[in-house]
C-alpha cells in the first residue's frame, strides 16, 4: 500500500486532503518545468502569503524570498541547457542541492558569524578566526601573509 492509499484509507478529511494535494503536486511535477513548480509550490499553494505574514514581524523572511529568487534562477538556467528540464532530470543533475551564496552574512548585528571564505569575500569584521586553517593548508599562492597574524 502506497502513502497516499495509506491516506485515504485512514478516512480523515484531513488525511483525504492531503492525499489530493499530494497527487496534484505529483501531476504538477510531470507536467512542468522544475522552476514552474517550484514557483506553484510556493505561490500557488499559499506558502508565500504565509511567509509575507511572518515578513512583518521578522526581516530575515526577507531573505527567504532572496535566496528563492536565486533559486528559481539558477532552476531557469539548469532548464536553458537541459535535455529535459523536469523535476527528475533537475535533482539527478545535482546529487547535492546547490548552494546559495548570500549577499549578506546571517546574524545579529552582535553575534557570531560562520561563513565561508567566498561568502566573507568583500565584508570586513574587527576580528576573524579561521577553524581549521594553518599556513600550510591554505590553498597554493594564497597564503595569509598580509591578511592576518596566526598565533
Amino acid at each position: 500500500m502506497g502513502f497516499e492509499e495509506a491516506l485515504r484509507s485512514e478516512g480523515g478529511e484531513h488525511s483525504q486532503e492531503l492525499a489530493d494535494r499530494l497527487e496534484v503536486w505529483r501531476r504538477w511535477a510531470r507536467e512542468v518545468p522544475v522552476s514552474q513548480l517550484a514557483f506553484r509550490l510556493v505561490f500557488d499553494t499559499g506558502l508565500a502569503e504565509r511567509w509575507q505574514v511572518q515578513a512583518e514581524t521578522s526581516p530575515r523572511m526577507v531573505r527567504v524570498f532572496e535566496d528563492l529568487h536565486r533559486l528559481l534562477e539558477q532552476m531557469q538556467d539548469f532548464e536553458a541547457v537541459a535535455l529535459s528540464p523536469d523535476l527528475g532530470t533537475y535533482l539527478g543533475a545535482f546529487p547535492k542541492p546547490p548552494t546559495l551564496e548570500v549577499s549578506e552574512p546571517l546574524g545579529d548585528a552582535g553575534g557570531v558569524q560562520l561563513l565561508t571564505v567566498h561568502a566573507a569575500k568583500g565584508l570586513e569584521f574587527d576580528t576573524v578566526y579561521l577553524v581549521g586553517v594553518s599556513q600550510r593548508s591554505w590553498s597554493p599562492g594564497r597564503g595569509l601573509d598580509g591578511y592576518c597574524r596566526l598565533g
